[in-house]
């Protein structure tokens, strides 16, 4: 017997090939029946019947068909013909009964098509060996500082209008926390010395202001428009000077938390002298706004008078003097 499905010889009684393990079970042999079968269609045909009645072509009458078939005795040529004239070239339809692959459902079929282990192990290899040369050329394990950017000699600087060479940078930390405490000194000191310009601006301008008032009282009323006019210029100048100062507290520097209140101080100082300032500066454009102001005094003084304490002093400018002295900036510890 052959196996139908990988044409192997195996016993006739065996329901598995022992090559593809394929079951055989599934192929039965077709009992051979004692009928007739339509020579046209191939149709199992009654017995006596003279058409077939699955395609309608007329049968061979049996014992004529024994007679051809065993050649003892002759049939009449009229027969031989009419037999020849319905003959047809239709060729049977066979149904076989051997499946056409291995069984789906079959275990042992489906293990048959898995990868041996020797092509997997082989393609695990190739692909540690791809992966691991990529790494080695990437990393250069053998030459840790293949792929370095840094300097590995001092830099001659003496092209540079530098004598000699350099093995450190300026800033670098090499002397540990005593080089830090070196440097919050240094911009503490530094805080200081602006703070102190600040402060000593402020008491500058504020004696400004105080000749402005006394020159205000002076001449607004009576004094020459030329006069007049000079002063209020020289008020509003020293208004814009007072602003820009206090611009500038904005960009000292405390970082170091050492100055945070002085900085805050001087910003206070500064807008006590605004207020003032803006009262004069009011008080003195009216002034030179008048061809005879001796007739607008309390128009020309309405501004100040509503900042004036019980002593008649402008309280701005009693709040600058009473805290002034005390908010002086000190020196940094060293």
């Amino acid at each position: 017997m052959i196996c139908p499905n990988c044409g192997t010889h195996i016993p006739d009684d065996a329901l598995r090939c022992p090559a593809c393990h394929a079951d055989i079970g599934l192929t039965r042999k077709l009992p051979r029946l004692d009928a007739t079968w339509c020579p046209s269609c191939g149709a199992l045909v009654p017995e006596g019947a003279d058409v077939c009645p699955s395609c309608g072509m007329p049968l061979i009458p049996a014992a004529v068909a024994s007679q051809k078939t065993q050649g003892t005795g002759a049939v009449d040529d009229s027969l031989d013909e009419a037999l020849e004239h319905e003959q047809t070239h239709a060729m049977p339809r066979i149904e076989s009964a051997v499946p056409s692959g291995p069984d789906p459902y079959d275990e042992t079929a489906k293990h048959d098509h898995m990868p041996r282990a020797r092509v997997i192990l082989l393609a695990s290899l190739a692909s540690l060996l791809v992966v691991g040369g990529t790494i080695l050329a990437i990393t250069h394990p053998w030459d840790p500082n293949a792929f370095s950017t840094r300097a590995t000699e001092p830099a001659d600087t003496s092209t540079a209008g530098y004598p000699g060479e350099i093995s450190t940078l300026t800033g670098q930390d090499s002397e540990g926390s005593d080089t830090q405490d070196d440097t919050a000194v240094s911009a503490d000191q530094q805080t200081y010395e602006k703070l102190t310009d600040i402060y000593t601006q402020l008491g500058d301008i504020e004696g400004e202001l105080s000749d402005s008032k006394d020159k205000l009282d002076e001449i607004a009323l009576t004094g020459a428009l030329s006069d007049r006019v000079t002063a209020s210029n020289n008020q509003q100048s020293v208004a814009i000077e007072l602003s820009n100062l206090i611009s500038s507290i904005d960009d000292v520097d405390v970082s170091t938390g050492t100055y945070a209140d002085s900085v805050q101080n001087m910003k206070t100082l500064g807008n006590y002298l605004r207020n003032w300032s803006d009262a004069l500066t009011e008080a003195w454009t009216l002034a030179a706004g008048y061809d005879d102001p001796s007739g607008h005094r309390s128009d020309i003084y309405e501004s100040l008078k509503n900042e004036e304490d019980d002593s008649g002093k402008n309280s701005y400018q009693k709040l600058f003097d009473d805290n002034y002295a005390s908010w002086e900036p000190q020196a940094p510890a060293t």
